[in-house]
C-alpha cells in the first residue's frame, strides 16, 4: 500500500466511525446529549484499548518511517532520536486532533448538541493524545528492539488488549464491578504514563548502544 492510499484510507476511518456511531447514538438515546455521545462511543477505557487502539495501530502503519534501513539509519543518525520524536510526536498530534474533530463534526451533524461544550474539552483532547503517544511508544520501542514493523504494530494490540483483561479482571473480580469508568480512566492514565516514559527511554537507549557498536 502507498503512503497516499494509506493517508486517504486514514483520513476516512477517522471521519467514517465517529459518523456511524453518532447515526447508531441517535438511536438509543433522544436528548441530543453530547456528552453521552462521547462518554459512549470514545471517552471511556473500553473505547481507547479496543477501538482507538486499532485505529492508531493503522496509524502507525501509515507514518511509519523505515528508519533502520541502512541507507536512511546513516542520514538519521546524528540526532536520531530527536528527529524521530520530533516526526512522531506532531504526527500524534495531529491524529488526536483529527480524532475529536471527527466525533465534533459527528456530533454536529447528528444533533448530539445539547452540551457540546461540556463534552469537547481540553481535557478529552489531552486523554487522547496521552493514549496515542502511548501506544505509539510501543510501536517505536518494539520496532527499533527487533526491527519488525508487523511485531511493533500487533505489539499496539496486543500489550493493550492484555492490559484492559487485566483491568476488567481486577474490577470484577476483586471490586466485584464496583470500580467507576472515572477510577478506570485514572488507571488508564497511570499505565500510558508508565507506557510513554518506558517506550520512549527503551528507544533511546537502544539507539544509543546501537551507535556505539
Amino acid at each position: 500500500m502507498s503512503k497516499r492510499t494509506g493517508q486517504i484510507l486514514l483520513a476516512a476511518l477517522l471521519f467514517i466511525l465517529p459518523v456511524y456511531f453518532g447515526y447508531e447514538a441517535g438511536k438509543f438515546q433522544d436528548t441530543g446529549s453530547a456528552l453521552f455521545f462521547i462518554k459512549a462511543y470514545l471517552d471511556q477505557i473500553q473505547k481507547y484499548l479496543f477501538q482507538l487502539s486499532l485505529t492508531v495501530t493503522f496509524a502507525a502503519y501509515v507514518f511509519h518511517i523505515p528508519f533502520l534501513n541502512p541507507i536512511i539509519y546513516l542520514r538519521l543518525k546524528k540526532n536520531q532520536f530527536s528527529i524521530l520524536i520530533r516526526h512522531y510526536v506532531s504526527k500524534m498530534i495531529q491524529l488526536s486532533i483529527s480524532i475529536v474533530l471527527g466525533y465534533l463534526i459527528a456530533a454536529v451533524l447528528f444533533r448530539h448538541t445539547e452540551d457540546l461544550f461540556s463534552a469537547f474539552t481540553l481535557g478529552l483532547w489531552i486523554r487522547v493524545l496521552t493514549f496515542v503517544l502511548a501506544c505509539f511508544a510501543i510501536y517505536l520501542s518494539v520496532y527499533i528492539v527487533s526491527g519488525k514493523l508487523v511485531l511493533s504494530l500487533g505489539a499496539i494490540l496486543i500489550i493493550n488488549f492484555v492490559f484492559l483483561l487485566i483491568v476488567y479482571g481486577i474490577n470484577y473480580y476483586v471490586f466485584m464491578g464496583k470500580l467507576a469508568e472515572k477510577t478506570l480512566l485514572s488507571i488508564l492514565q497511570i499505565y500510558e504514563i508508565i507506557v510513554i516514559v518506558g517506550g520512549f527511554g527503551l528507544s533511546r537507549t537502544t539507539l544509543r548502544r546501537r551507535d556505539m557498536l
